[in-house]
């Protein structure tokens, strides 16, 4: 039997606090990455003006930024140079003075173990949890995005280059790392988008953690490993687009298993078997 959507929202009273995670695009500005969308550039930064050499030299924080201080003159920190053969046209080319690293000569003159602030960015997130291990700070963000599938990306990566599903689990980890004390419901749309078996079953982990930590997740998902983990289903159909939209059945994995009106429950035979839910 097709029920109709409910109208309304019980249980909001119990929530304090509230986190969308959607795939829209994070920026499209070139100067926006990982590490300055989750706030811990700052951090990097500081380091490295904290660094001896870096005080022999007088640099400040602003002298590792390529925004600022530390800007290579020639691009203006943008690692490259625009080239116009055509009155509608335009190419980039690498900047010849900074070989593309972004930075002058005397900001790439101080190094962390052997990295210079434009090295750096190059690190890969599973590689910089490795190099920053000291510092709490800087990897604890960093940490959760390894775990959720992100440890090939590079920490200065553009965001405007990011798919989707990479936006929406940037976005999940800078949620993460913000590290509430619970009671808040994070509302996500298919964030397994593009992930492994082995990385969804990461997130997965990942979710499991925040429910038991007295939060809710709430999922659009079509990932039968995750829907097969959930507490409960609401099943939307019977089609998509303008053929959809009523609910075709609620419940427990088990209970769209055993409901003949569920198009999803005859997929979730096996992992219904092996386990019950953990998400809300």
């Amino acid at each position: 039997m097709i029920q109709t959507l409910a109208q309304s929202l019980d249980g909001v009273e119990n929530l304090s606090g509230f986190a969308e995670v959607s795939q829209s695009p994070i920026g499209r500005n070139n100067n926006s990455n990982p590490v300055t969308f989750i706030q811990i550039w700052n951090k990097v930064r500081k380091l490295f003006a904290d660094l001896p050499e870096a005080k022999r030299l007088q640099l400040t924080a602003g002298h590792f930024s390529f925004n600022s201080d530390g800007a290579c003159p020639e691009c203006g920190g943008s690692g490259r140079m625009a080239i116009f053969p055509g009155a509608a046209m335009k190419i980039y080319k690498t900047c010849e003075e900074c070989k593309g690293s972004r930075y002058n000569e005397t900001a790439l003159k101080v190094r962390y173990k052997g990295k210079t602030i434009s090295d750096v960015l190059d690190l890969q997130v599973s590689e910089a949890v490795t190099f920053f291990q000291e510092h709490k700070g800087i990897i604890s963000t960093l940490e959760v995005m390894e775990r959720i599938g992100m440890g090939y990306m590079t920490l200065g990566q553009p965001t405007s280059t990011m798919s989707g599903g990479e936006s929406q689990r940037l976005k999940l980890a800078k949620e993460i790392g913000k590290k509430r004390k619970g009671n808040i419901l994070y509302v996500m749309d298919e964030p397994t988008t593009g992930l492994s078996l082995y990385d969804t079953a990461q997130l997965i982990a990942l979710l499991d953690e925040l429910v038991s930590n007295g939060n809710s997740v709430l999922v659009i998902e079509h990932n039968h490993e995750v829907l097969a983990c959930c507490d409960w289903l609401i099943e939307l159909g019977p089609e998509g687009g303008s053929g959809g939209g009523n609910v075709m059945a609620t419940g427990s994995p088990q209970d769209l298993l055993d409901n003949p009106v569920s198009i999803t429950g005859k997929y979730l035979i096996r992992k219904g078997k092996e386990r019950s839910g953990v998400m809300t």
